[in-house]
């Protein structure tokens, strides 16, 4: 019976051709999906606004993320540069045998000093307790 019923209503019922309005519980004039209107009336906002802002929004952050891209391979060769120039000074430095540092400004002369420094702290404090 039901199959009978079905096919009954399948064969009155004929495509849409533009949109009808229907009220809830009143038979429909034509078969289609039938929506409600708070629902297509999101769906007709989304297609028509939300949607061409999300895509100009896209484009906005992609042109953005092309730009700081460039600007930061700009960055990394201007850095690579400077390393390299760096590189290039040290190198020279390291084969220049007039560029020794002066007695005065070696290591072992920091030490010592530091050395005869401490020494002379303890001394002083120690005479100048008696």
């Amino acid at each position: 019976m039901s199959a009978l019923l079905l096919a009954a209503t399948m064969a009155i019922a004929v495509p849409c051709d533009e949109a009808h309005a229907v009220e809830r519980g009143t038979e429909a004039a034509c078969s289609g999906v039938l929506l409600p209107l708070s629902e297509a009336t999101h769906a007709l906002r989304c297609l028509t606004i939300d949607l061409p802002a999300c895509e100009r929004d896209e484009a906005h952050c992609e042109g953005l993320q092309a730009v700081e891209a460039r600007a930061y391979e700009a960055r990394i060769d201007a850095l690579t540069i400077r390393v390299d120039e760096a590189d290039q000074a040290l190198a020279a430095m390291a084969k220049c045998p007039e560029c020794e540092r002066a007695w005065w400004d070696s290591p072992g002369m920091g030490f010592g000093a530091g050395v005869m420094a401490t020494v002379a702290i303890i001394v002083t404090v120690v005479l100048g307790t008696r």
